[in-house]
């Protein structure tokens, strides 16, 4: 299980950071970081299970120079800020999962 990034264990502070940063609802980046491709193939329909989230258009896979970790760019559409806090726990509960943006 990835470890809680900072930025999720000041949760009130952090929705208030993305109220004031972005629009909702509308489209939210994630970045994941995977440990394989494995992981990395099923990694957005999981969160995307877990959260009610609609996936929009198809990731990105991009893997690190030494093929150990794979790195996941994917776009979501989200109604509030409290959704993607929602998608960083389903994240974190994903084994293989090492870390997100």
């Amino acid at each position: 299980m990835a470890e809680d990034p900072a930025f999720l264990r000041n949760e009130p502070q952090f929705l208030a950071h993305l109220e004031a940063q972005h629009r909702f609802p509308g489209e939210f980046e994630f970045k994941i970081i995977c440990a394989g491709q494995d992981t990395a193939q099923g990694v957005c329909v999981r969160v995307s299970e877990a959260t009610g989230l609609r996936l929009l258009g198809s990731p990105r896979h991009k893997p690190s120079a030494s093929g150990k970790y794979v790195s996941v760019t994917a776009m979501f559409l989200v109604q509030a800020p409290t959704d993607v806090v929602r998608a960083y726990h389903a994240m974190r509960t994903i084994e293989g999962v090492i870390g997100f943006l």
